[in-house]
Parts: structure tokens; sequence; C-alpha cells
């Protein structure tokens, strides 16, 4: 089978979602004879390219892109008018009926804006501005129908932020359209005289894959919610990426106003979509307009049948082309494909009733028809176009997009049904049928005192509105009553209160009703959201910490302790950060307060915080330790400094605590951690500021380890006297409580020399008795006994003041292993 292709020309003009206000330049206060920097385009061999096109059998593709990447507040000439800055760069091409735009940079600033237009001033378009921001954060523009151009950017002097603005490609046509009927059934000949609401669904649309530009055809498509959103439906074959939805331009009544007549335009236009799902077996893909279309296209939103019961007839409105909207109809039954359908150019094989075969009666589908919808008797969609032969048209099911592939990526039920009703079946939606009602109120939380304004949100032209409150506590004011489209309201009791709006106008009317939609209150209900009256938080967490009010309209916050904290109040959030100095003083405490006002209401909140931040948190702030078993420690709550070492395992650092201590006599230890998944490290290093210089040449390594309940470093050589860090890190980010022990077998004598009272530390490896003995320098013996030491209890403490001044030897034997110490004992 042969998918149909299609073809765009450029020789058009086109109005985008535009503000419609004019270039600053033109105010005429600018040199006429200025020299605007110019970005010439490739030439571009258009019968090579159309050639091409014919022998890949891709006849859908238009246009070819160039990579710009200029950056118009660098490349383009600048220069101000009045309060407003202006940029102005002129693009050139050869050989091209128009210039596609694709900026893929588009981030403006309130009160900027971006226009394209001729050389001679005669086109305009724009200004887009930052409504025209689209969620990937670029902006494609509809082809501008020359082969020149001029980009100017105006941005206030003044602006919030110096925009960015960047072209990053542009398309050159190479195939031109006629708006001609040619031999084809245009949508407004008799034929399309019962089609006259839903063609306004269909449109031509444009797109690109960064390398170059096609078109097809696609159509809006309601949901059960019937709530206008711009769902969009084509051709998976057509757009089948986020990236080249986002290039989206959808050409609404682009169509001739008569039979015969070439007066079609594709003067409304929106940019930019999102991708939502898409299926190859029935050959779907579902978008979201990215910009609100404007109620002057009178969109149309068709309905749909996801029965898979068979049509009793087939129409097809549709783009051939890229011509002006035609029509084509099959009048007979429509029945499922019996067997598998192989389609040309690899593109793979559709399953056995996944496609309608329609044979048509009137008209035909061509190149560019690809993603039209398929109406049934009902005049509800059924499929859109995958493709066919010269007499068969086959177009993927709806029923079978609907929800034979499970995830909202794979099926059109979860966007167009998202409550899961179970509706099969939706008529279309005409946005000039009938008003939708909608209304907000200027606040959800009154005082008693205090006005309520109801602002009218409906949609479609409302021409009537009527308004019910209940309870009946209240009264209109300012000269408002029920029927005023945006009524003022004052409240003489307190409670929670429904407001219903009924609008219509001359296609019917719509009501809404909002249960507790105010809230009235004598006393305000201020409160910090979500918190409870006393909390505990790591001092790490406090990093654009977010403190969020309620329960009135304007907000003002206290804490104590405010020089450990940074701050910053926007309305009713309240953002802190600790200091640095604060993360090196340790955990304290702190109050947090909001007062609410509304009105003449006021009330307040507060919440009592309990910071905590370790000891040793910090390399400056590192617990030494000694010789043996130095008791529990606790990792909660640690963070990481900047340029901190890593432990040199496989995890970065996430919560260290450091510590610190001096090699043994012995120069040999062992290390070990027990309590948590830890990775540990030693280091050697003179001060902190080394560990942090962010070098290894300012420090060693001595040796790391990691492991789970507990982690070892056995036998580490060190320098006797030496200083040395350990770091300990959770892995995982593991945290809890954990005991540190350093063991050698060696004995540490403090202090030494001593007037007479000698500590001894011995850390053995392994526990054991030990026979003790000191002798003065003449080889007798001044004290004999025995101890048990093991690595909780591994401290003895001699008394040698009732013996002369002088050198004693002390030694030990513990687990068959001969540990001495000499002893200086002065007077």
């Amino acid at each position: 089978m042969l998918m149909w292709g299609l073809l765009l020309s450029a020789g058009f003009a086109f109005a985008q979602v535009a503000d419609g206000s004019m270039p600053a330049s033109f105010s005429g206060t600018l040199k006429t004879a200025t020299i605007i920097p110019v970005g010439k385009l490739q030439p571009v061999d258009a019968a090579r390219l159309q050639a091409i096109d014919e022998q890949e059998g891709v006849n859908n593709r238009y246009g070819v892109l160039q990579t710009m990447n200029i950056n118009l507040c660098e490349k383009a000439l600048r220069s101000q008018v009045g309060t407003m800055n202006v940029w102005r760069y002129r693009l050139s091409g050869s050989g091209v009926y128009a210039l596609g735009l694709n900026f893929s940079i588009f981030d403006i600033p309130e009160g900027a804006a971006l226009y394209v237009y001729s050389a001679d001033g005669k086109l305009i378009r724009g200004g887009f501005t930052s409504r025209n921001s689209k969620p990937n954060g670029g902006l494609t523009l509809a082809d501008f129908p020359d082969d020149e151009l001029i980009i100017e950017y105006n941005e206030p002097v003044d602006a919030a932020f110096h925009g960015g603005v960047i072209l990053g490609s542009v398309s050159s046509a190479y195939v031109e359209l006629s708006t001609k009927a040619s031999n084809r059934i245009q949508i407004n000949c008799v034929e399309g005289e019962d089609w006259q609401a839903h063609k306004r669904a269909v449109c031509l649309i444009t797109f690109n894959d960064g390398q170059n530009s096609y078109y097809c055809t696609g159509f809006l498509v309601n949901n059960v919610n019937e709530d206008g959103t711009p769902f969009f439906l084509t051709a998976r074959h057509c757009i089948s990426s986020a990236a080249e939805a986002s290039t989206l331009v959808a050409y609404f009544n682009y169509e001739n106003s008569s039979c015969t007549a070439d007066d079609a335009s594709r003067e409304q236009t929106v940019s930019g979509a999102s991708l939502l799902a898409s299926g190859s077996a029935s050959d779907f893909t579902l978008v979201r307009l990215d910009e609100e279309i404007p109620q002057e296209y009178e969109p149309f939103f068709a309905g749909w049948d996801a029965s898979d019961n068979n049509p009793q007839s087939g129409t097809c409105i549709h783009h051939p082309n890229g011509a002006p909207k035609s029509l084509a109809q099959d009048n007979d039954e429509v029945f499922s494909n019996d067997t598998p359908i192989i389609w040309e150019q690899n593109e793979g094989i559709s399953e056995v009733d996944s496609h309608w075969e329609v044979f048509y009666d009137v008209g035909s589908d061509e190149n560019g028809s690809s993603g039209a919808p398929l109406f049934d008797h009902n005049k509800r969609v059924v499929g859109q176009l995958h493709g066919g032969d010269n007499s068969t048209s086959l177009f993927g099911k709806f029923s079978w997009s609907w929800d034979r592939r499970a995830g909202a990526s794979s099926q059109l039920k979860y966007w167009l049904d998202p409550d899961n009703t179970g509706v099969v079946q939706m008529d279309g939606f005409d946005s000039t049928a009938k008003p939708i009602a909608a209304f907000s109120p200027n606040d959800s939380i009154l005082c008693l005192s205090e006005i309520l304004m109801l602002n009218d949100q409906t949609k479609y032209a409302p021409q009537s509105w009527e308004w019910s409150i209940s309870p009946a506590t209240y009264s209109y004011v300012n000269g408002t009553d029920e029927h005023s489209q945006n009524p003022q309201v004052l409240f003489t009791a307190e409670g929670s209160y429904t407001i219903s709006l009924i609008t219509a106008n001359d296609n019917g009317t719509d009501q809404l009703t909002r249960d507790a939609a105010v809230s009235v209150f004598a006393q305000l209900p201020v409160a910090l959201a979500g918190l409870p009256d006393e909390m505990t938080i790591c001092g790490r967490e406090l990093d654009n910490y977010e403190f969020w009010a309620e329960g009135a309209s304007d907000f003002s916050f206290e804490i104590t302790a405010a020089e450990k904290f940074t701050t910053s109040v926007q309305g009713q959030l309240l953002t802190v950060g600790l200091t640095d100095e604060a993360r090196q003083e340790g955990s304290f405490d702190t109050y947090v307060k909001v007062t609410g006002t509304q009105g003449a209401c006021s009330s307040a909140d507060s919440v009592l915080i309990h910071v905590i931040i370790p000891a040793n948190d910090n390399i400056a702030q590192a617990i030494g330790l000694n010789l043996g078993y130095n008791g529990l420690f606790s990792n909660d709550c640690a963070s990481i400094q900047d340029r901190e070492p890593g432990p040199g395992t496989a995890e970065d650092p996430e919560n260290s605590v450091w510590f610190y201590f001096e090699g043994p006599s012995s120069e040999q230890l062992t290390v070990q951690v027990d309590g948590i998944d830890s990775e540990i490290a030693v280091y050697r290093a003179a001060t902190p500021v080394y560990l942090l210089s962010g070098s290894e040449a300012s420090y060693l390594r001595v040796a790391s380890a990691s492991g789970s309940g507990l982690a070892v470093m056995p036998d580490l050589d060190l320098v006797a006297g030496g200083k040395y860090w350990l770091q300990v890190d959770g892995i995982n980010g593991d945290e809890g409580e954990m005991s540190i022990q350093l063991l050698s077998n060696t004995i540490e004598v403090y202090p030494n020399p001593s007037t007479g009272i000698f500590h001894l530390t011995v850390a053995s490896v392994l526990d054991g008795d030990a026979e003790m003995a000191v002798y003065n320098s003449k080889g007798q013996q001044v004290y004999a006994g025995n101890g048990l030491f093991n690595q909780q209890a591994n401290t003895v403490d001699f008394d040698l003041s009732g013996n002369p001044a002088g050198l004693y030897y002390f030694r030990a034997m513990i687990n068959g292993a001969l540990m001495t110490k000499i002893l200086v004992l002065v007077k």
C-alpha cells in the first residue's frame, strides 16, 4: 500500500496569534539609511530537491532547514526608540517561495515583542509576546511569503529581565502551493453544505523534523468534559515525536469561499503543540495545541465514536496536496480490513481490524490528506487517514487507538475520557453554539466587612447573567444586582456560600454552580499550611525552604534567630535559607510566625522549629578521636560542604561527618565504623583548608572502604603523631548512629612526663588479659598486676608519685604480644 504524501507552497500571507502591535522602528525616529546586518541563506536547488522527493516517495516535503543559531541580541543591529531597545536583523534567501523561522529559544519579558516583516515594511507579522512562549522554550512561526525578511525584537529599557531570542534554524520552501480549486470537491461546494460546522475542526498543518519541513492534515477533537481543551489528532507517520509536535503550525479555515473560487487564506494559525500519545498500528498521534485558539476562528471540536460499529457511510474532510479544504465521500457501509496491511517504504504492518477501508463515490484524497478525519453517518470521527492507493483509502480506527494499547502515551482514552466515565460516543462541540458558564470570586476567604467581587469568565459571547447565592445572608452593593455581569456582594453572616451562574446567548444557556465557593469569617483562619505547632527539620533542608500561608489575602512574616537566615517574601510565600555561619554553629531552635490580614481582620499562626545540624557536619568542626572505643555518633541531618573530598568509593558523598586523630606510636592503625551502611576514608592534611582546596595535591587520601553495617580499614600505615581526618558518609543517604573504634597493638601514655599519675591506653585489635609490670632504671620491679582490656575499657592509671624521679619501663603481655613504653617521672 502507498501512503499519501503532501506538498506545501509558501506564496501566502498569514496572521499567527499575535497582539497586532507595530514594531518600534516604524515610529520614524530611526535613520532609514542604517545598514542592518544580513544573514544570507544557502542557495536552494528547488528542481534537485523536488526530484529527490519524488525518487524517495516523500510527497509532503516542501522545505529544507538551515541551522543558524543566531542570538539576535548579539548579532542584530541595536538601537533605541523612546523607552524601547530595538534589535533588527535581515535574512536573505534566493530562489525560495517562503522562509519559516524556528526560534530555539524564545524567552522574553512582559512588554517585549518580536516582529517579522518584509523589507519594504508592507507585510508585518507580530508582535509575538511572552504569551507566545512554548513549553519547550522555543517558537515556530508560520512561513513568511518572501525570500527576504527582517526580524525585529523590541524590549523595554526597564524590562524585568533581558530576553533570550535565538534563531535556531530557517526553513526554505522550494515548492509553491496554489489555492485554485482544480478538479477537487471544495468544502463549500453543494456536497459540503451539511458539513459547515464540522469543517471548522479540520486544519492544514506544517511541521519540521530538524532537517526538512512537511505538511499534513489534522483536526480538533472533543473530550468527555467538553471544556474546549485543544486536543488535536493527526497521523503518526506525519508527527511522531515531541520535537516535531513543537514545530506544528495549524491553519484554520483554509478554504475557498465557493466551488470555483481561489480565494483561500492562511491567515488564521496557531503555533506549537505538545505530544500526548501516538500509536503505529492505527497510525494516530494526539497532541495538545500550545496556544489558545482565538474565538474568531470559530473552532469546532469533532465528536467521535470509539464503539467499533461499522459506519453506514464515510466522509473525509482534508487538505489534498496542501490545497484548500476539500471533501470526499463513500455513500456505502464501511468495513474493517480483513487482512494485514503491508505498508511500503518499510513502514511496517497493520493488524487485521485496525483500519477502515473506504471506496469513495465522490471525490478522492491525495498526498497531503494524511491525518484527515473520517466522519460516520452520525458526523462522528471514526478514524484518521493513514494511506491508500488509487482505489482504496485506509483510515486508522479511532476505536483501535482508543484503548487497545495500555499507557497514557499509547491511547486516546486517557486524554479524552480522563475521569474514566466509560463514554465511547461523543457529539462534536461547536464553540459558536452556546456560552460555557465560568466565573471566579476575587477571593475564596473573606471577612464579614469585605466586599466579594464575582468575575464572569464565561466563554463564547454571553448576553445575559443570572446569579444566585446560598444561604441568603448577603446583599448586592455598589449598584450591582443578580443580573450584573460582575456583581459585588456583602455578606452579613459567617458561613460557607454556594454560588451559581446561569448565562445565555442567542444559541442557548449554560449553568455553573460552585459549592462552598466562598468562606466568610469574623476571624480569619490564618495558618502556616500543613505544619504542626512544633517540628524538627534538618539544617541541610533549609535551602530555599518554603513556608506557605493561607487564610487571608495579605501576609507578613517574622522569624526568630533571624541572623541565621536569608529570607524572601512573595505574597503568601516565605522562603528561607541558612547562612554559612549558621551551618557551622550547630543545632538551634527558631519560631516562624505569620500574620494574615484581610480588610479589617487580622490573625496569626506560628510554628516552633528544631533545626538539627550535626556538630561535626563541617570539617572545621571535626570531633577528636582517641585510641580504642569512641562511643556513639550520628550523621543524621549531615550535609556536604563545597569542594568536600569524596571517599574515593563508587558513591559521591551525601551526608558526611568528620573526625580527627593522631597517628599512634606503633604507626599502624585499624579503623572500624559500625552501625550504618557507610563509606569511610582517612586523609592526612595539616588543616581543613587543605581538605577543602578542591585539589588532591593538597592532601593525601590514605585509605577508603565501604560496608553494610560495618566498614573497616585494616592495618593503616600512619606517621606517629601525624594529624589525620576520618570521613564517614552514609551509602545511598543512610543515616543513624554509629560507633567508631581506632585499634592498634600499642600503648599510648599521657601525660608523659608526669609528676606521678600516668594514664595508659592499650588499643588492642583483640580483647584479652594483660600481665603488666613497671621497672625502674636499675631493673627493679616497682609494680606488678593483671588486667582485662577490651575495646570499650582500654585505659589504666598508674600512680608512681611515691618513687623517685627518673626513667621507668612499662611492659604488658597481651594475647601473647609484648608491648613496652618508657615513662618519665618528674618532681
